[in-house]
């Protein structure tokens, strides 16, 4: 298991905004991605190489690591976290929604508590920096006493989207 580097799965815009994270904190990382035409997206947007091929032939040649980060599509999020799991990775950070549905959350569920696992859904992670400040400023003014959350779905642009109807009904 390689524990020194975090691999990045998946080379679209949403795994463009995690590389940028990533450089940012100077972690190092391993981008792995299916096609060759995202992969050269991501490298002319990001300056990074990307190895081609897909998550399992990279997992037949080389170690597994023990954290990863899950940013494929919609329709390969389940699958992809269930074979990094049953390789051994530790730790995931799952982009969201996680799964197309419930059955397939759960299955990633039961497989990570089986296997010891770590699976994290990526809400929010524009904003972690201000949910550290707000835990900080709830623990200094002695704890929460109220909480309120918004939700937006935009169905105009998700009708609209080029997104399988399977993800659109999602």
């Amino acid at each position: 298991m390689n524990k020194d580097l975090l691999w990045l799965i998946g080379a679209g815009s949403i795994a463009q905004d995690y590389a940028k994270v990533l450089s940012s904190l100077k972690q190092p990382f391993k981008v792995i991605g299916r096609g060759e035409s995202s992969a050269l997206s991501f490298k002319k947007t990001t300056g990074i190489s990307v190895s081609t091929g897909g998550l399992n032939v990279h997992l037949k040649k080389n170690n597994p690591p023990y954290i990863a980060i899950v940013a494929v599509g919609v329709e390969q999020l389940a699958n992809t976290t269930k074979d990094l799991i049953r390789s051994g990775t530790k730790r995931i950070l799952l982009e969201k929604p996680g799964a197309l549905n419930l059955e397939e959350i759960n299955s990633i569920y039961r497989l990570a508590n089986k296997k010891k696992a770590e699976v994290y859904i990526a809400y929010n992670r524009r904003f972690y920096h201000s949910v550290e400040q707000l835990r900080r400023f709830v623990d200094e003014d002695g704890g929460l006493l109220s909480m309120n959350f918004e939700f937006t779905e935009w169905g105009h642009i998700i009708k609209d989207s080029q997104n399988t109807p399977e993800v659109k009904n999602y």
